[in-house]
C-alpha cells in the first residue's frame, strides 16, 4: 500500500513540475483568409491541365513595377490585379495571394489569385464597384508598356461585363497574332474582395470559374 502512495505522489509531482502530460496540444490556427485561395489541384482543373505550380505566395499588395512607363496609367487597373496603388484609401485589411505559373514553357500560362479583406460586406461591394467604375473609361483603347532594355508591349483593352456574378475585363496583346490575354476578374464574397487575373493562350471565362471556385471557399 505504501508503494503505491509513493508512486500516486511521484505521479502528480511530475505533472506539476511539467513532467509528461498525455493532454492533447491545442490545434494550430488556421489562416481562414489563405484557406480560400485554390490550390494547385483546383487550378489545373479549372484550367484543364495538370502542369500548374505555385511559385510564390505573398501577404501585402505590391506596388507597380519600376522603370515602366504607361501610355494610360489609369488603365493599368485593367492590366493587373491586387496592386496596392488600386487599394490605397479604401481601408482594406488582411490579405493573402498565390502565384502559379504552368511548369511547361511552350504554355506560357500564369495566374495571379488574391482574396484581399475589408470591414465589412458593405465596404467590399464598394471597391468592385469603384474598380469596374475605372474600369469603363478605358474600353476599346490601347495601352503601352515600355521599359529600358526590354520589348515594348501593346495591350488592347475590352469592355467590363458580367459574367456569373463576377465582374470582368480582359486585355489582347496587340503584339501578336496566336490570342495572348489577360483576364482580370472581381467580386466580393461577404467581407472579401477576391481578386484574379489569369494570363495566356486561348484564355476565355477560367478568371471567372477561378473566382467562383474561391468563393465557395469563403469561410470567414
Amino acid at each position: 500500500m505504501r508503494q503505491g502512495v509513493v508512486l500516486l505522489v511521484a505521479a502528480v509531482l511530475a505533472t506539476a513540475c511539467g513532467g509528461p502530460s498525455h493532454r492533447a496540444d491545442s490545434a494550430p490556427a488556421v489562416d481562414q483568409l489563405a484557406s480560400m485561395l485554390a490550390d494547385e489541384s483546383a487550378v489545373n482543373a479549372i484550367m484543364g491541365t495538370t502542369t500548374m505550380r505555385a511559385y510564390y505566395r505573398y501577404r501585402t499588395l505590391p506596388g507597380w513595377p519600376e522603370g515602366e512607363v504607361y501610355s494610360r496609367p489609369d488603365c493599368l487597373v485593367v492590366t493587373a490585379n491586387a496592386m496596392e496603388p488600386e487599394y490605397a484609401g479604401s481601408r482594406y485589411g488582411e490579405m493573402r495571394g498565390t502565384r502559379l505559373l504552368d511548369s511547361d514553357p511552350a504554355v506560357q500560362t500564369s495566374i495571379d489569385e488574391a482574396v484581399v479583406a475589408f470591414e465589412s460586406p458593405a465596404a467590399a461591394q464598394s471597391f468592385v464597384a469603384a474598380t469596374v467604375r475605372a474600369w469603363k473609361p478605358c474600353a476599346n483603347t490601347l495601352l503601352t508598356i515600355t521599359a529600358k532594355d526590354k520589348p515594348t508591349h501593346h495591350w488592347n483593352l475590352g469592355s467590363a461585363r458580367v459574367v456569373d456574378g463576377v465582374d470582368v475585363v480582359d486585355a489582347d496583346h496587340a503584339d501578336t497574332t496566336r490570342g495572348w490575354r489577360g483576364s482580370r476578374a472581381l467580386r466580393a464574397s461577404k467581407s472579401v474582395v477576391i481578386d484574379v487575373r489569369v494570363t495566356g493562350f486561348g484564355i476565355t471565362d477560367q478568371a471567372i470559374r477561378l473566382v467562383n471556385a474561391i468563393a465557395g471557399r469563403d469561410r470567414l
